[in-house]
Parts: structure tokens; sequence; C-alpha cells
């Protein structure tokens, strides 16, 4: 079998025009950035959840703590009290 599909011989032109079907808005573009905060609120509220299960586990059903557990801590919150910090002093 062979293929028909060949390269554009003017890529800029192909990007300067849409579709004939699609109305391009250049001065109030539809934003899908609701859907980023969402996932990461989702996904922000499973990983807390999870660590405070796993944290309540080996601090007092097992109580041991191993270096694992120090290193979830710091990284699931410094980042939180470092993006606070920042807000506060560009505030």
């Amino acid at each position: 079998m062979e293929s028909h599909i060949s390269a554009p011989t003017n890529p800029s032109a192909i990007l300067a025009t849409p579709p004939p079907s699609i109305i391009p808005n250049m001065v109030n573009p539809e934003s899908r950035a609701w859907q980023v905060y969402v996932t990461a609120a989702i996904c922000g509220i499973l990983v807390l959840l999870f660590d405070i299960i796993q944290i309540y586990t080996r601090f007092f059903i097992m109580k041991r703590v191993w270096f694992d557990d120090c290193k979830l801590l710091i990284a699931y919150y410094l980042p939180f009290w470092f993006d606070s910090n920042c807000y506060q002093m560009h505030r």
C-alpha cells in the first residue's frame, strides 16, 4: 500500500487559516484552566487522605516511624510552606 500523504509545501499558510467550520475567537479565547484546577484539587485531596492513613498507621498502630515517613511529610508539606512564604513576601 502506498501512502498519499505528503508534507505541506507552505506550513505557515496551514497554520494561518482555521478549518471552514471553526470561527476563531482571539479576543476572548476559551480557557480550560478550570479543568486543571479541579484535577489538582481532587488529586491533592486524595494524596492528603492516603498520607493521613499511612501516618496514622505508622505512628499509632505500628508505633514505628521510618525514614520514609519523615520524607513523606517533608515532601508533601514543604511546598505548601514554601508557597505560603513566597505569597507573603510578594504581597
